[in-house]
């Protein structure tokens, strides 16, 4: 071991670490101690890994005098290792916490407050009279740490020591659970009314405590505060006070607080944005309005999102659609916003307001206000948008479009149709969702009359709207297209057979397993599996097989709907030895079968080599057993 430790190859000195620590005792410890010291710092790492495994008293007092070490390193690891291990003999840290070396009692009570033994306590309130400073400082922020309510009566002795320790003191005390202690920072608070930094600190603890003690000495201080101090008793106050808080302020105070966000607001951190935009959308009025417009002028939507969505959402609390109308005529930027909140808040006039600017507006701002036009959309919207469903621009047609079909007026069917042409696929989609909405006997008799179209595509159009209406003619209508002459009105008739659950002949249901294209062969074989059709289960087993990837993929599926012995087997058999994708799919099937005792049967392949089909196993086993989230 000797020769490990004095090795030049560094990598052996590692070795060395590890191993003395599984020995332990006296002599490892010194051949510890010895690599604690050594050049390199993998070396030295290991070693103090290997310390803290040990731990125990005699560890730590192997520590103790490298706290005075030269070296900062050796010293820094020391105290890093005692705070790991020191709880082993806080008695011993005790005893140090008396040494004549300033540092090393400053090293200590850190050390023993990182600790948090309740047994320090009296060790850490004896540091607070140390003659060092920085040792009381070290006393202070440890007693933090431990949170015991003794310390108080010690602690509120070092309000008047040095500056820097003060501050230390004021932070500590947020976390000393003392009934006293909120009315002696209200007292410092006062006493210490010329010194703002000093109120400002105060300020913070007393916003982490969060007292609801300190809402009305707060409140009452507003009144005198400097520009400064104000800003901070306000933010404390956002911190601590609940609704009943707010709802019990009489006016003159609601005024005092707002009138001080309303004048900080525009330099406010993030820290405290949100919550004085919550408490003016509360308490603010038409000044408040003015103050956020100015604000949101300020903020980038893209790379503050979170700030422009609490600007957007105080302002649609104020409700002031008076003045958001009249920003209709501002920069981009405010009529941006003003559309978006409008959206949310507006009525009858608003939305004719809007209508009567959206000729003479452009690009975004066009958009949004057409999606503010239709997002209010009243009666009174109706005919801008009937204009405006012809407008060149495919998302004013389109957002225009989707606003007729929630007002719903039958009339309005003949106009939408004609968009079911559109070169724009999404405009097509929202027609005939727009259509689909409005319902009655007039959507229904469009699309019927688009099924009888010379074109495939909007014959598949006609179906899927008498799909969106639950038309009592689907059935027999996709029944027939199921023979169409275009494979993809086959293929969407055949879907909707299978998604709504239609019925449909046996025979028919043949021809479709032999279609020439796979894409219908795969609905028809999912078809037969979910409806566990017997006389067809012949091809569905051939097409695990037979065909493709894909179809292969889709017949497993199938199959596993049967849930009988053969269809185990046969799908167990998938498992044990088919290309990987199959092997997924057959497990996934095993797990939709809702059987516990498969667990058993699948667990053998939990150590598959394929981990996504280990994976996949695990997951259908915690299905079977009930325990999948």
């Amino acid at each position: 071991m000797n020769g490990m430790i004095c090795s030049e190859d560094p990598s052996l000195r590692r070795e060395a670490a590890a191993i003395l620590a599984d020995l332990g005792g006296d002599d490892a410890l010194d051949g510890l101690e010895l690599l604690l010291r050594d050049r390199n710092s993998g070396v030295r790492d290991a070693a103090q890994t290997s310390i803290v495994m040990l731990g125990g008293r005699d560890a730590i007092r192997r520590m103790v005098p490298l706290l005075t070490a030269e070296d900062a390193g050796l010293r820094n690891a020391a105290i890093d290792i005692l705070r790991k291990i020191g709880m082993d003999g806080t008695d011993i840290l005790h005893d140090i916490a008396r040494d004549a070396n300033d540092n090393v009692r400053l090293f200590t009570l850190d050390i023993l407050g990182s600790i948090g033994s309740p047994e320090s306590l009296g060790t850490l309130i004896e540091g607070l009279y140390d003659e060092n400073p920085n040792v009381r400082n070290a006393a202070v922020i440890s007693l933090g740490e431990l949170g015991c309510e003794e310390s108080f009566k010690h602690l509120k002795k070092l309000i008047n020591d040095e500056e820097w320790i003060r501050f230390s003191v004021i932070e500590t005390l947020a976390r000393i659970p003392h009934e006293d202690v909120v009315p002696f920072l209200l007292d410092e608070l006062s006493r210490r009314s010329n010194d703002e930094i000093t109120m400002c600190a105060i300020l913070e603890t007393l916003g982490r405590i969060g007292s609801p003690d300190s809402v009305r000495p707060l409140i009452a201080m507003l009144r005198s505060a400097g520009e400064y101090v104000e800003a901070t008793i306000a933010q404390t106050l956002l911190r601590i006070m609940s609704e009943n808080d707010v709802l019990s302020l009489s006016q003159p105070e609601k005024e005092l607080i707002v009138g001080i966000l309303e004048t900080h607001i525009q330099d406010a951190n993030d820290e405290h944005l949100q919550a004085m935009l919550a408490m003016l959308s509360t308490l603010g009025g038409a000044g408040s309005v003015e103050c956020i417009i100015e604000l949101a002028k300020k903020v980038d939507p893209d790379g503050a999102p979170d700030t422009w969505e609490a600007v957007k959402g105080s302002l649609i609390r104020l409700c002031d659609t008076q003045r958001l109308v009249e920003l209709l005529d501002g920069n981009e930027k405010v009529q941006l916003l003003s559309s978006e909140i409008l959206r949310a808040t507006g009525g009858e006039w608003e939305a004719g307001e809007i209508a009567r600017r959206i000729p003479q507006a452009q690009g975004y701002v066009k958009r949004a206000m057409v999606d503010a036009l239709a997002g209010i959309g009243r009666a009174g919207a109706r005919e801008p948008l009937l204009r405006l469903v012809h407008d060149p621009d495919g998302h004013v047609a389109a957002s225009s479009i989707r606003a007729l079909g929630e007002i719903g007026n039958p009339a309005d069917i003949d106009v939408i149709t004609g968009f079911l042409e559109h070169p724009y696929p999404d405009v097509r989609g929202i027609a005939l969702d727009a259509i689909a909405m409005i319902g009655t006997e007039g959507a229904e008799a469009c699309f019927l009359d688009l099924t009888r179209s010379g074109d495939p595509g909007v014959r598949a159009m006609g179906l899927a709207g008498l799909q969106k209406t639950g038309s009592s003619s689907l059935a027999g209508v996709a029944s027939s297209l199921l023979g169409d002459l275009d494979w993809e009105v086959r293929m969407a008739a055949a879907r909707v057979v299978r998604d709504a659950g239609l019925p449909i002949e046996n025979d028919v249901l043949l021809v479709l397993l032999n279609d020439g294209h796979e894409e219908i062969r795969h609905l028809a074989i999912d078809i037969v599996g979910a409806r566990r059709i017997a006389p067809l289960r012949s091809f569905v087993e051939e097409a695990v097989t037979a065909g493709g990837m894909w179809t292969s993929h889709h017949a497993i599926e199938a199959l596993g709907k049967f849930r009988d012995d053969e269809a185990k087997e046969r799908l167990l058999a998938i498992l044990a030895g088919s290309p990987d994708f199959l092997r997924i799919s057959a497990v996934k099937a095993l797990g939709e079968w809702g059987d516990e005792s498969l667990a058993g049967e699948l667990e053998v392949h939990l150590d598959d080599g394929n981990l996504d089909v280990a994976r996949a196993v695990a997951e259908a086993m915690d299905k079977l057993q009930g325990v999948s989230f």
